[in-house]
């Protein structure tokens, strides 16, 4: 059985922003609490540092000429 990365690496890209999105409409709506601000600021801060090692990984191997 061969895991394909990209599959798995789309796939994970797709539930990151999705719980982002979710998290930051349900803060939006419902009663602001703790934990559902603490679940939207760590979902975003995934995000970030998840394309920031990508462009970076990107730009080190794949440099422009």
């Amino acid at each position: 059985m061969k895991i394909d990365l990209i599959i798995i690496d789309k796939w994970f890209r797709r539930f990151i922003i999705t719980a982002a999105v979710s998290f930051a409409i349900a803060d939006q709506i419902m009663v602001k609490t703790e934990w559902l601000r603490a679940a939207f600021i760590i979902s975003m801060a995934g995000i970030v540092g998840y394309y920031t090692n990508f462009l970076a990984i990107k730009m080190l191997f794949q440099p422009k000429q």
